[in-house]
């Protein structure tokens, strides 16, 4: 079990737009509604300030945040995707994140554009599928040791 782990730029990206879901998105999927609690939804807000914080300093850090152009661009998002190191994952964020990831699974699987559309990000410019999801949720569990 480790106590962290790194993301690279794609799951960064990813992890950022699927707890911005959890704590605004107004799920419409019966299963999806049936696990978000109020309680949760108030922890996902925390969470995505603070993920979404923590990544945006990132990217300011090494230039990646704006463009010269002030928009952004599929290169500027390319370099994003292509970073080794993005956010690092404490096993306290494990939990949570690994719901957000099941909602937006249940939520978006079948209708990825929207969740490309609908979260902030340019999301679609990473080049993420909704297999992404299993994968991000595949490696936080290691974070925690479950399998």
């Amino acid at each position: 079990m480790r106590e962290s782990t790194v993301l690279d730029g794609r799951d960064s990206a990813l992890l950022v737009g699927v707890l911005f879901a959890l704590a605004h998105w107004p799920f419409e999927q019966p299963s999806a509604k049936a696990l978000l609690a109020p309680a949760l939804r108030a922890a996902g807000l925390a969470s995505s300030d603070d993920l979404s914080d923590r990544w945006r300093g990132r990217l300011a850090a090494i230039g990646l945040w704006h463009a010269p152009s002030g928009q952004w661009t599929p290169d500027l998002i390319g370099k994003r995707a292509a970073l080794e190191q993005g956010l690092e994952i404490s096993e306290l964020d494990v939990e949570l994140s690994l719901l957000a990831l099941e909602l937006a699974k249940i939520e978006f699987a079948d209708n990825w554009d929207e969740f490309c559309t609908a979260i902030p990000g340019a999301l679609d410019w990473y080049g993420l599928s909704p297999s992404d999801l299993d994968a991000l949720a595949n490696k936080l569990a290691g974070v925690q040791g479950v399998q």
